[in-house]
């Protein structure tokens, strides 16, 4: 005999789907209460449904079976299933919602307060005055120490963007937060201000030698300044490297030793020739708030170009240093030896042509070299050369640092 009281035991009401119960199963994940709870409940909400006990027209009140012929014809209201009200359950959507309406969020649509020159974005260093700041970053950037900016020697400008990727320094491998310039992507605030500190206060120093080649043009292009580097403007990271390269308020243009001694003259005092027309170019575009002020400094480093044997001393030490002569040959005129005294006659018109363009612009723009003045007495062509430069210098407002 089947019991009864059993069957209204068992008999349930129908399951949830998932999708009703996927709130329910986050929510119940955390240990404490949600803190926006209680804003639900207090809020009016359309109440949702869950599914009830069926009716079922073969069975009457007390669950057992009606007799033959006397069941109720089919009905709408007897195929759809009885609703019954829940409590309802916020969902996490729900929750942010609020808490963004909580906080002091501007409504949509309208504008940020506009943004002051040195005023706001610098975090706790508000408090601090302006030139505080600009000292810190200065230390930050190392500004104040022997600590120029260089050119990077790996993946220039005329690598692919694969090559680029795959940089150990700059590229995607590399490591985040490693760079003293990093400051800079703080804020737009810190931005402005901090460049301010790096253009002015940090020096920019450019090695004429192989580091460089991708940035000059490798024609023979003009000395004229009103079509110097042109051929550059097909290239936007050259373009670009320029652009930055003028921001600098303080240059330095160095031949290294190493390059001085086994380096091509002919090449790196056309380089010399080559960016001092490219920063004269640029900066010509830069107007100067106080004619009568001087807005840039450009140092020359020449080291011991007049001292060396390569290009005005060949006489005095091509004997004595035979072998370094055949190794230079050998690495940059492999098929015929060059005429020597061309070569030193184009160098000493790069030079002289480089204090001529200094002397233009001295009102503006400082010039200096730095030059190794003590040479030995056989080497009668290179003190020639080096009386030469020093009247030049002399004649064009250039100033020579020994």
């Amino acid at each position: 005999m089947t019991n009864h009281h059993d069957l209204s035991i068992r008999t349930r009401s129908a399951s949830p789907t998932v999708s009703d119960t996927s709130d329910m199963n986050v929510l119940s994940t955390s240990h404490s209460p949600v803190s926006d709870y209680e804003i639900f409940l207090s809020q009016p909400s359309t109440p949702t449904f869950t599914v009830g006990p069926s009716t079922s027209r073969l069975r009457e009140a007390n669950r057992r079976f009606v007799p033959r012929g006397q069941a109720s014809n089919f009905s709408s209201a007897s195929r759809s299933p009885t609703m019954l009200p829940s409590t309802p359950y916020p969902s996490l959507r729900q929750m942010y919602r609020a808490r963004a309406v909580q906080g002091n969020f501007p409504p949509a649509g309208a504008k940020s307060p506009a943004w002051t020159v040195g005023q706001g974005g610098f975090g706790t260093m508000d408090i601090l005055p302006q030139e505080v700041r600009q000292m810190i970053f200065g230390l930050a950037f190392g500004s104040q120490r022997d600590n120029p900016v260089t050119v990077r020697t790996c993946c220039g400008p005329d690598t692919t963007e694969q090559i680029r990727d795959a940089c150990r320094k700059h590229g995607i491998v590399a490591k985040r937060d490693a760079g003293r310039f990093n400051m800079l992507r703080v804020s737009k605030a810190m931005r402005e201000e901090a460049s301010w500190v790096v253009y002015y206060n940090t020096a920019l120093l450019l090695d004429m030698n192989e580091t460089m080649v991708p940035y000059m043009s490798r024609s023979h292009s003009s000395r004229s300044l009103r079509i110097a580097g042109n051929s550059l403007r097909t290239n936007e990271r050259k373009s670009a490297f320029w652009l930055n390269a003028a921001r600098f308020r303080c240059v330095h243009l160095r031949v290294p030793e190493d390059t001085a001694k086994w380096g091509v003259p002919v090449k790196f005092t056309r380089y010399l020739l080559q960016a001092s027309m490219m920063f004269c170019k640029l900066w010509a575009d830069v107007p100067s708030g106080n004619s009568g002020r001087t807005v840039r400094f450009v140092r020359i480093h020449l080291g011991s170009m007049f001292g060396e044997m390569l290009p005005y001393n060949m006489e005095s030490q091509a004997a004595a240093r035979y072998g370094e002569l055949l190794d230079w040959l050998c690495t940059h005129s492999p098929t015929a030896e060059p005429d020597f005294d061309a070569l030193a006659s184009e160098c000493t018109h790069n030079l002289h042509c480089m204090l001529d363009l200094a002397g233009k612009h001295q009102a503006r723009y400082k010039w200096d070299v730095t030059v190794q003045t003590h040479l030995d007495r056989k080497d009668e062509d290179g003190l020639d050369e080096l009386r030469r430069f020093q009247n030049r210098c002399e004649k064009n407002g250039v100033a020579i640092i020994r």
